[in-house]
């Protein structure tokens, strides 16, 4: 039988008045139409994982270990619903790991990092900024229009993600920004010294900062030793017991190395992910600063 054009009302590809599909991703070219990660106040709040967290042990300066005491307290904090809230300009992420995959195909998304939990037990699998690499957390734009959490009639209305194109937000970092610079996005692990109003002092957020030059490189050279080091310990004590004849252990030394370059390349993708945005104005720490934002990539 020929079709006639009556389209199926039961189709959820379909609006009710049944003309045409619903695009998930808005004709507004730049914008998304998001909602904030369900459940997330009570999953963060009852989760029994351990917490990210700066090292404290060890430090002698008594200002960056009051610092990071605080700043601890602040990764804890999962009291007060406002930590949950998003507010304009402020960075939003998603991850699989915190809201699966939504039934509304909508992105969940997410603005804080109070009460989350990280697999390891380890300081260094604890550490803010290693701990974000090695999550599933991806970068998804900046949010356009306040949201409150709390409030669940905002649910189904959602929020608005900018995913790319120039914003005007704060550089909420403890550097300058200069005009043309790459910047990437880092958990809060210093104490704001200007307050921003709508955003609790408690509020572990994630931000915009500058990138150095070598900050990718020696990040991922570093985490690929650190991740190869029974490796890298093995195979100096093989090249020892041999008196370095490199010639008498050619696959050895072979292996070794195309182990070593994948992980380093593993870990230059991890980094390169962070650098989500390039400065179009240039702005001290508090100010307002244009960002161009921007698809992550490996380069």
């Amino acid at each position: 039988m020929a079709q006639t054009g009556i389209i199926p009302r039961n189709n959820p590809a379909y609006t009710r008045a049944g003309s045409a599909p619903r695009r998930l991703l808005q004709t507004h070219g730049a914008f998304i139409n998001a909602v904030l990660s369900p459940g997330i106040r009570l999953r963060r709040r009852h989760g029994r994982g351990n917490k990210l967290q700066l090292p404290t042990v060890g430090v002698t300066n008594e200002k960056i270990r009051n610092n990071n005491t605080r700043v601890n307290d602040m990764y804890a904090f999962v009291a007060n619903d406002e930590v949950f809230d998003v507010r304009a300009g402020e960075v939003l992420v998603s991850s699989h790991k915190e809201s699966g995959f939504p039934a509304s195909r909508r992105g969940a998304l997410f603005s804080s990092l109070n009460g989350y939990d990280v697999t390891g037990a380890t300081a260094a699998a604890r550490e803010p900024e290693q701990a974000l690499i090695d999550s599933d957390i991806r970068f998804v734009g900046l949010c356009q229009n306040d949201f409150v959490s709390s409030d669940t009639a905002l649910q189904d209305q959602g929020m608005v993600c900018q995913m790319s194109g120039i914003k005007t937000i704060i550089n909420e970092s403890e550097s300058t920004i200069h005009i043309g610079q790459r910047l990437r996005m880092a958990p809060l692990t210093t104490l704001p010294t200007i307050g921003r109003k709508g955003i609790p002092l408690e509020k572990a957020r994630l931000i915009l900062k500058p990138v150095d030059d070598k900050w990718l490189p020696t990040t991922a050279f570093k985490r690929a030793l650190l991740k190869n080091e029974d490796k890298t310990i093995a195979f100096h004590d093989a090249l020892i017991q041999a008196g370095g004849d490199f010639d008498g252990n050619v696959r050895f030394v072979d292996d070794f190395l195309t182990d070593f370059a994948a992980q380093v390349i593993l870990e230059w993708r991890k980094c390169a992910r962070m650098v989500v945005a390039t400065a179009g104005s240039n702005a001290k720490p508090g100010e307002q600063v244009d960002v161009l934002v921007q698809k992550p990539n490996i380069v």
